[in-house]
């Protein structure tokens, strides 16, 4: 007899889209519907939904797993590593990551690499602007950020400073795709900005 404290696995075994590895639902745990869950094995979560089938699938009490998106790609995460990234920079960005998978609106997902930037540029000693070209202008002439990540900081300014304010057309609203671009920017400028943290090659 099944009770509800013994586990009810979900059958066949998940795998993880990410590593492949098979992962154990409980059924007890996760009924129908979305939930969030993370791989055992390579730690990355997913936003996953769960729907019992209809049919001789339902009568041998299976359950249908769609995994939907990671929360973070963890390996937008690869050469950012604490302590060699402040802390709370390493946190920005995490937060910035675990929106972008949860499916906040992409204009919060690009103010949200606006303000890590802007608060990275203030810990490597530009000073805090309301204007944040004239930071980004600044970090360029003292040679803290290369040209390349100066034309990447401007365009998470522009886009951020897009997604914080309501647009008159929807051809100007930030997109999926822009808030994807200014977080591979931001980790680009992170990296930058903390050389010491990209990992050597073999």
């Amino acid at each position: 007899m099944i009770t509800n404290n013994e586990p009810r696995w979900i059958m066949p075994f998940p795998t993880c889209p990410k590593c492949g590895n098979m992962i154990t639902i409980d059924r007890n745990t996760y009924p129908d519907g979305e939930h969030v869950t993370a791989c055992y094995f390579c730690k990355t979560q997913y936003r996953m939904k769960l729907a019992t089938p209809i049919g001789v699938f339902a009568q041998a009490n299976l359950q249908k797993v769609v995994w939907l998106k990671p929360l973070v790609d963890t390996d937008l995460l690869e050469g950012l590593m604490k302590p060699t990234v402040p802390k709370e920079i390493y946190n920005d960005f995490e937060s910035t990551l675990y929106c972008f998978g949860a499916g906040v609106p992409p204009r919060a997902v690009a103010v949200m690499c606006r303000y890590t930037i802007q608060h990275a540029l203030i810990l490597k000693g530009i000073p805090e602007n309301r204007d944040m070209k004239e930071m980004i202008d600044i970090a360029g002439s003292k040679n803290i950020l290369s040209e390349i990540a100066v034309k990447q900081s401007q365009a998470i300014r522009f886009i951020g400073g897009k997604g914080a304010h309501p647009q008159e057309h929807w051809t100007l609203e930030i997109m999926p795709e822009d808030a994807k671009q200014a977080v591979l920017f931001a980790k680009r400028v992170l990296i930058e900005l903390w050389p010491q943290s990209i990992p050597p090659t073999a």
